[in-house]
């Protein structure tokens, strides 16, 4: 089944090494154990795996052109729902030097060297910036193939927020608490599943 859903996150903090330490992810990792839950949470359902659903994690906090590494659900293998497995296998999917255009680098998982200008030109649309000030997402339609957008724990910089609001069609809100990325994804999809039995 190809994916129909795709959740992106922008990960500002998190070290993209392959090299994070398991036993220190918020820490040593810059908040790697919300990449990790947030992989989690966007894939895996009770007895299985979301199928319809492809993760994008954007790492801007590299020397040079940001990395991205790509988790579809159809493909992957061997994902648990505790963090440290989760981070354990984004590490190994980390470590090659990731190369211009998609490059495997372990089931279900392929990276490539990418500005969010440029992924936002590529993914399946409509993008959808998730954010407080956005209409409910619940009175927006939300349908799928589409893209949604996930800041990490400190939020979208001004100029990513500005770069996403101006390719989203919409901008919608989850409540009116603020979430963690990995407690989002669950929201975003259990409002899809909702729409999609209406």
């Amino acid at each position: 089944m190809a994916p129909t859903r795709t959740f992106l996150l922008v990960a500002n903090r998190a070290i993209p090494t392959g090299q994070v330490p398991l036993d220190d992810l918020p820490a040593s990792g810059g908040r790697f154990d919300l990449v990790a839950r947030f992989v989690v949470q966007s894939l895996l359902t009770s007895h299985g795996v979301r199928e319809d659903t492809e993760v994008i994690l954007l790492f801007t906090n590299t020397p040079d052109e940001p990395k991205a590494l790509k988790v579809r659900g159809d493909q992957v293998l061997g994902l648990r729902p505790d963090e440290r497995t989760a981070a354990s296998k984004l590490n190994q999917a980390l470590g090659p030097v990731a190369m211009p255009v998609w490059q495997a680098c372990g089931e279900g998982f392929a990276s490539r060297s990418i500005t969010l200008q440029a992924l936002l030109d590529e993914v399946p649309g409509p993008v959808v910036l998730l954010d407080e000030a956005g209409e409910d997402l619940q009175d927006s339609s939300p349908v799928a193939p589409g893209t949604f957008v996930f800041g990490d724990d400190r939020g979208l910089t001004e100029e990513q927020h500005a770069l996403v609001a101006g390719r989203a069609k919409h901008v919608a809100s989850l409540g009116p608490v603020s979430l963690q990325a990995d407690q989002a994804a669950v929201v975003v999809h259990n409002v899809l599943d909702r729409a999609g039995k209406r």
